[in-house]
């Protein structure tokens, strides 16, 4: 049977006692005040080691304000990590035949709470709607994997944007004085590289791989993440960021390009990428219906920290088009920033 609302209530009051026993024997959280798309929300890390696997991606984001200075937060994400501080989650109110290999709890996908447990890296995630509370529990910091140093608490942001009428797309983003353009499409579809070639063209920088997109008063892109990442043959040849390169990953490298973050942009279009392995890049016009298809495969990759209704939205507010890319990279950069002044092809 599934939990009744009476035990779901009694979990979520058990995770907020687990989070303060956890602070006190930490000596209290770490806490961060954020800024994400223009909604404040405040982070609280007990262990210390939990709170620098999250901060380099959210630096950016960050507000520096004293806690008597710090505006109500839309958002409380609480999170500790059991190794550091030995406290144990509560036990779950639902029966081993109700986690799915994706992770969701059957039946807590899109009600009250959203819970999900990924078994291979030991992190719960609760985030109860009614309350703007999240919270996360790690098995240890120290067994998190290096992708999310660079995308940290992705699914619960989704889930949260959505709440607030927003959408987390993955897809990069890049902008120019005249507008936004969302790079979207599958893994190793050139999102990071045009991202970054984009960067190194000098446009500015919202996201290589997730970006935020806040549809009133008008369509408006926002960073989530302030790192990237490249590929071992990408960044060889692209010697014009290789500078902003702050660790080397096994496979890959991550690079900081806080100096070209753009806050935030107008909207102006989205591109689904193809690499075409010709030298010319064509942009082509494409039904909202195929861009939608796209965009709900590319989000469901990631954990499907969005909705149906925002991605429609977006395809019916935004348009799209399809790009193909091209091995010569001024076509790409001129593409792109056709793309960023709602130029149609």
């Amino acid at each position: 049977m599934p939990p009744t609302e009476g035990q779901l209530d009694a979990f979520v009051a058990a995770m907020a006692r687990g989070f303060s026993e956890a602070a006190a024997l930490s000596s209290g959280p770490v806490v961060r005040h954020l800024k994400l798309a223009g909604h404040p929300i405040r982070l609280r890390c007990a262990g210390a080691a939990l709170a620098q696997h999250f901060e380099p991606a959210l630096n950016h984001a960050l507000q520096e304000l004293h806690a008597s200075a710090a505006p109500p937060a839309v958002l409380t994400i609480d999170c500790w990590d059991r190794a550091a501080t030995g406290v144990a989650p509560p036990p779950p109110p639902w029966g081993e035949d109700s986690f799915c290999r994706s992770g969701a709890i059957r039946g807590q996908a899109q009600g009250r709470l959203r819970i999900t447990y990924d078994r291979w890296i030991r992190l719960l995630s609760v985030y109860d709607r009614q309350q703007a509370r999240v919270f996360i529990q790690a098995a240890s910091a120290l067994e998190l994997p290096a992708w999310m140093r660079r995308s940290p608490l992705r699914p619960v942001i989704g889930w949260w944007a959505a709440d607030h009428g927003m959408a987390l797309l993955h897809a990069g983003a890049v902008a120019t004085a005249d507008g936004a353009v969302a790079l979207a499409g599958s893994s190793g579809s050139g999102k990071s590289t045009t991202t970054l070639t984009a960067l190194a063209a000098g446009l500015g920088f919202l996201g290589d791989d997730a970006c935020m997109v806040r549809f009133d008063p008008s369509p408006t892109a926002y960073p989530v993440f302030g790192l990237a990442k490249l590929e071992p043959d990408a960044f060889a040849r692209l010697t014009a960021v290789q500078h902003l390169a702050i660790e080397i990953e096994p496979g890959q490298n991550v690079l900081n390009p806080a100096a070209g973050l753009v806050r935030s942009a107008p909207l102006k279009s989205v591109a689904l990428l193809e690499i075409s392995g010709q030298t010319r890049t064509i942009v082509e016009p494409i039904s909202s219906g195929e861009a939608l298809r796209a965009l709900v495969e590319g989000s469901l990759q990631e954990g499907g920290g969005t909705t149906l209704a925002g991605l429609r939205r977006l395809v019916t507010d935004v348009p799209c088009r399809r790009l193909r890319l091209g091995t010569d990279p001024s076509g790409v950069i001129a593409a792109v920033q056709r793309l960023a002044q709602g130029v149609s092809p």
